[in-house]
């Protein structure tokens, strides 16, 4: 199922963050977005993840426009220091587990041990 920007504009005041961007992504590739800081990079993956909805045009997923419900077939990390400087990989971990029902503590843990990466190192 696709997920496509149709003409999307998103406005935070007056200020445009994203002007008239239209694009279709397709299931089973991996995609960048490149551009200069303050091009709408962030809030364009915002919209793809159901944190932010455009002012004008619509995200869609198939048919559907994209909500909230998204965060339960999308993740998103964000760049901005969400964390203190004295967190752990582990409490970060608690914390994600504690806010979406589908995500499964037990893999994160095996994935930091394929990786060799301590959930006692600070993130």
């Amino acid at each position: 199922m696709n997920l496509d920007f149709e003409r999307v504009t998103k406005k935070y005041g007056r200020r445009i963050a994203v002007s008239d961007v239209s694009f279709s992504l397709s299931p089973g590739k991996i995609y960048g977005i490149l551009g200069p800081n303050g091009s709408g990079k962030s809030t364009t993956l915002k919209m793809l993840a159901g944190l932010a909805f455009p002012t004008s045009g619509a995200v869609r997923m198939g048919e559907c426009k994209v909500s909230r419900n998204m965060l339960f077939r999308t993740a998103y990390l964000t760049e901005h220091d969400m964390f203190s400087a004295r967190t752990t990989v582990g409490d970060m971990l608690t914390f994600y587990h504690s806010q979406f029902p589908d995500f499964q503590l037990e893999k994160a843990h095996n994935l930091l041990a394929e990786m060799n990466l301590s959930a006692k190192q600070k993130i």
